[in-house]
């Protein structure tokens, strides 16, 4: 039987369409992750499993690219140092060979193996876990800097092959080059991400806050030094990206985060971008020649940045002009505030240059945000396969240790509580109006759909992941009128005090609800179409959702899974409503979420909880 969905294709008209204007299109059929590397992991772990099994597993494993390998990292060396199944030590020596040859496809990689286990294994040696996690730090590392030819991202310098097979005397010294930069690399990417954690460490532990800003100056003036004898390569990348070498902070545009306990602060970076296919693990803005009047003969502005841009974002008059709110707001764009560092920086001329900005933390556990942030990512990737127009933002997160880690920086983007202060607005709904030129205006209709469309998204994922302590602190929108979640420290079995106050399926307050113009309006109907189609099309991938879950569940120390991890997860299987056979079940099934969630109480009670709080 063929079953069709609504899907409305946003290369069309900006306004939501009347019902009788959606096209109809076949409905995603039900994914089978067999072959690839969940269902191979899970045949690994699980227990009872012949061994001749665990050996085609493996085999298996080999066959698959590094592409396909790495969005599931987390997965692969969870499942290599708590394996538990009848032949443990056969597996695991197996298991510890097939990282060896991933690490050994790429330093990044190596590098991301390398963090992993720093910041799991700690954790684990509490649980009694220490006999897989020995060794296998060497082991990743001695695999990553020892394979011949072997190039950041990857791929194989095609020049060096062609020297070592024309002159064979040759050959012993370009490998021996080779891993002398690869050691090099990896040290001083491992080194400056330990020092910058540090930097946050110190923040944290001054009691005088208003001193925090200038000891984050000097402490990244300090780094800058240090980063002129290093190379060091923009962490928050995949294997297949270009590597972005840092070459300096910019200290006045550091800013620090306080909280009650943490210090975490924003890191804006300037780095240029490797220039030639196939990674040279050279610098190419290190040294002398980088500027032609050289480097320590160029004065470079340090003069506050971060003030020129809060000063631009401070909160507008009344008299303000309305095409200028969001600039009064937001302040400078990500674009504006590169164009201002370009021009008093020494590299700003190089080709390739730009900047990265990322959030540094210590005294806090990042891996249930990256393990969140991942899934996120598999949520966006299905949606785009399926050729939705259901969006959400994924931004990376990476624990480096057990206690601290880097995310990647949401830029373009404030909280809708601190929106709301600057914009001097009451609601969210009154920020649209005044902001992209009122109802029924082109720029106004684009905001709307954007906030349509990654609703529906990140509601549904709520709804399947069960993400709480969604106050207006934790939903973030950008200039364009996407909504963007942040900080996820509660889903799953986990909830604010241990309570799990908010029970609505997903937050669709009175708030949020007026920008979607209300129960009656197109958009809203629009909205409620999207989370269909978001639903139905998860829901046929729901094996593969779950095998990375399920991959996270044997011997976890993760909050978030409670101490019932088992329960956990089949909490999230009956979420999917596997059991329901027809396009009808699943969309009375969606309409009763709805429901639930328009203005729900207990959603309502905690929003003016936390507003009371903070």
């Amino acid at each position: 039987v063929t079953v069709s969905v609504l899907y409305w294709p946003r290369s069309r008209a900006m306004d939501p369409p009347a019902p009788s204007e959606f096209v109809f299109v076949e409905e995603p059929q039900r994914f089978s992750a067999e072959g690839t590397i969940l269902s191979l992991l899970m045949k690994l772990v699980e227990p009872g499993s012949a061994s001749g099994a665990h050996r085609i597993a493996i085999e298996q494993l080999y066959t698959l690219s590094l592409q396909q390998v790495e969005p599931y990292i987390l997965q692969l060396m969870h499942a290599a140092v708590t394996h538990t199944c009848d032949r443990t030590e056969e597996c695991l020596l197996a298991l510890r060979s097939y990282l060896a040859s991933v690490a050994a496809m790429s330093l990044h990689v190596g590098l991301r193996m390398a963090w992993n286990i720093d910041s799991v294994a700690p954790v684990l040696e509490k649980v009694g876990i220490t006999q897989p996690v020995e060794g296998l730090r060497d082991l990743i590392e001695s695999a990553a800097v020892n394979r011949n030819s072997l190039l950041l991202g990857g791929a194989r310098n095609a020049e060096d092959e062609r020297v070592a097979s024309d002159d064979p005397i040759n050959a012993q010294l370009i490998i021996a080059a080779r891993k002398a930069e690869r050691v090099a690399i990896f040290n001083d990417e491992r080194r400056t991400l330990h020092e910058l954690i540090g930097i946050s460490d110190r923040l944290r532990q001054n009691p005088d806050r208003d001193a925090r800003k200038g000891q984050l100056r000097d402490e990244l003036a300090s780094l800058n030094a240090k980063l002129r004898d290093r190379r060091v390569y923009l962490p928050v990348a995949t294997s297949s990206d270009k590597p972005k070498w840092i070459v300096r902070a910019v200290p006045s545009d550091a800013a620090v985060f306080s909280s009650r306990e943490r210090a975490p602060f924003l890191l804006v970076v300037e780095m240029v971008e490797e220039s030639v296919e196939g990674c040279s693990c050279g610098h190419p803005a290190l040294g002398r020649e980088a500027h032609p009047a050289g480097i320590d003969d160029v004065d470079v502005d340090e003069s506050d940045g971060a003030a020129v841009a809060a000063e631009e974002a401070k909160p507008p008059s009344k008299e303000k002009d309305e095409k200028n709110l969001i600039a009064a707001v937001y302040g400078e764009s990500f674009r504006e505030r590169q164009e201002r560092i370009r021009k008093t920086s020494p590299y700003g001329h190089l080709p390739g240059w730009g900047i990265a900005a990322m959030v540094v933390k210590a005294g806090d556990d990042l891996r249930q945000e990256e393990l969140a942030l991942q899934l996120i990512g598999c949520f966006n990737t299905i949606w785009q396969e399926a050729g939705l127009t259901v969006q959400v933002r994924p931004f990376a997160a990476m624990a480096t240790t057990f206690n601290g880690g880097i995310l990647e920086f949401v830029g373009d983007a404030l909280s809708i509580d601190s929106l709301k202060k600057k914009a001097r607005v009451q609601s969210l709904h009154h920020f649209f109006l005044n902001a992209y030129g009122g109802e029924g205006t082109p720029a106004f209709k684009m905001a709307q759909r954007n906030f349509a469309e990654s609703m529906a998204g990140y509601s549904i994922i709520s709804y399947l992941l069960n993400i709480k302590d969604r106050h207006n602190g934790n939903l973030m929108l950008a200039r364009d009128g996407t909504l963007i979640h942040i900080d996820f420290g509660f889903m799953f079995a986990s909830s604010p005090g241990g309570i799990n106050f908010e029970s609505a399926p997903f937050k669709l307050s009175p708030e949020l609800l007026a920008v979607l113009g209300g129960v009656n309006d197109p958009v809203f109907g629009y909205f409620k179409v999207l989370l269909y189609q978001a639903f139905a099309a998860a829901r046929a991938r729901a094996e593969e959702l779950l095998a990375a879950v399920q991959l996270m569940l044997p011997c976890s120390t993760l909050p978030s899974f409670g101490s019932d991890a088992p329960a956990a997860l089949q909490q999230m299987r009956l979420k999917f409503a596997l059991h329901l056979q027809s396009e009808t079940e699943v969309a009375k099934l969606i309409w009763r979420m709805v429901e639930e969630s328009v203005d729900n109480w207990r959603t309502r009670k905690y929003d003016q909880f936390q507003t009371w709080q903070n």
